[in-house]
């Protein structure tokens, strides 16, 4: 299956959900965050929402021995290292997986999620 552009979008949950988990290896640092995924209508079944997960690593040498020293180093209260959106795409990430957790998303409220689904055309049902 072959998903268009539109049918992944990051999660927009209040809270914690909806922040990155970052992981600082030795060799790599890896960044998931949750997702929304819209799953196109196939086999007589209607779209429906889903969730999951995109993980993206970065295993660039500089960037990763200044992590490494500041993960060692004392904390004084601020982060003295500049993490900005700006400063982390000069770097070359790598998507290392997406998964997709197949079970309807029934807290989206939007079509396709939620405990009704969206009806299918020329009225057909849902198997």
């Amino acid at each position: 299956m072959i998903l268009s552009p539109r049918s992944i979008e990051l999660r927009q949950a209040p809270g914690a959900e909806s922040l990155p988990t970052i992981e600082i290896k030795d060799n790599e640092i890896r960044a998931t965050i949750e997702i929304n995924v819209l799953l196109p209508p196939a086999a007589n079944v209607a779209p429906y929402r889903c969730r999951g997960t995109v993980t993206a690593v970065l295993t660039d040498p500089k960037w990763l021995s200044k992590i490494s020293g500041y993960t060692k180093a004392e904390w004084k209260g601020k982060p003295e290292i500049d993490s900005s959106p700006q400063t982390l795409t000069h770097y070359d990430w790598r998507i290392s997986s997406i998964v997709i957790d197949l079970a309807r998303d029934t807290m989206d409220e939007r079509p396709g999620g939620g405990p009704n689904m969206m009806p299918l055309p020329n009225g057909q049902q849902p198997k």
